[in-house]
């Protein structure tokens, strides 16, 4: 990825990258337009989908806020600590400098989304880390042991996971060009519309993590039968305490399901951002 000084700044108007693009069909009937920057006019499916991102964004602000308080308790009650981890990026503040840089240069992937790509990729690593962690945290130390690191260097588990929160969430201010990039999606005329739509799906992320998934947080749920050859390589499918699950259910917490969904939205609205997305050189005002 190559950095370069915007050329767009005093640039004629592009007429043919400001109109509408071609929209996808299924079966013959248009349903989708595809996203570009500096577009006259959007389809309300691209301002529906666009504020699907909002979704993950609300998501995670109780994933990897409220949940993770409650598994830094698995290792520490004491408040001090814990306040310290949930805040320990507070010393590498990159939002404010990576929003001054998106607006100076071009890269070949726009000017917004690869900063947005980055901070979506780590965050994705992260949730998905956390629903797995004594596995995670069990790989490394298998993978230390056969090139010969003894044991007292292995990694413990809460050291893994401060490392982890450190790391993902000082990458993850490269998301602060995500506003203006969907400001400049959405024209001027539309974006009443489309505030009201990331409103409701910002509500609807709220309600789906505290009514359905906060609930069983402690929870074994049970999602598929019969799978334990599958899963028992990984430790996955072996009995859980106190549970009154049939013999050979694949079962997470419910705790781990809220990274693992946290972790599955990071992982489709990143490719959305890759795929869906197309930042164009269009003349400022």
């Amino acid at each position: 990825m190559t950095m370069r000084e915007d050329p767009s700044a005093g640039a004629a108007p592009n007429d043919a990258l400001a109109a509408p693009a071609r929209p996808w069909t299924l079966f013959g009937m248009p349903f989708h337009q595809p996203i570009r920057t500096g577009q006259r006019q959007v389809s309300w499916s691209s301002a529906f989908i666009l504020s699907l991102v909002w979704f993950t964004f609300g998501f995670h602000i109780f994933a990897g806020g409220l949940s993770l308080t409650f598994t830094l308790q698995r290792y520490t009650t004491d408040p001090r600590i814990l306040a310290l981890v949930r805040t320990i990026n507070i010393f590498i503040v990159l939002g404010p400098f990576i929003s001054y840089i998106s607006d100076q240069v071009w890269t070949r992937g726009g000017r917004r989304r690869p900063f947005i790509i980055i901070a979506w990729a780590a965050s994705c690593v992260a949730m998905f880390c956390f629903a797995f962690l004594p596995e995670v945290a069990g790989a490394i130390n298998s993978a230390l042991a056969i090139v010969g690191i003894p044991a007292s260097w292995h990694v413990a588990e809460v050291m893994l996971l401060v490392a982890i929160v450190a790391g993902y969430t000082t990458l993850a201010d490269l998301q602060a060009p995500l506003e203006p990039l969907f400001l400049e999606c959405v024209p001027p005329h539309q974006r009443g519309r489309f505030f009201a739509i990331r409103g409701v799906l910002f509500s609807l992320a709220v309600m789906f993590f505290f009514q359905i998934l906060w609930p069983v947080y402690d929870v074994p749920v049970g999602l598929a039968y019969d799978t334990a050859f599958l899963f028992s390589y990984l430790g996955l499918a072996a009995p859980i305490a106190g549970t009154t699950l049939p013999a050979g259910t694949f079962a997470l917490r419910g705790e781990q399901l809220i990274y693992l969904v946290a972790g599955t939205r990071f992982l489709l609205t990143g490719a959305f951002l890759i795929f869906n997305i197309r930042e164009t050189r269009v003349a400022t005002a």
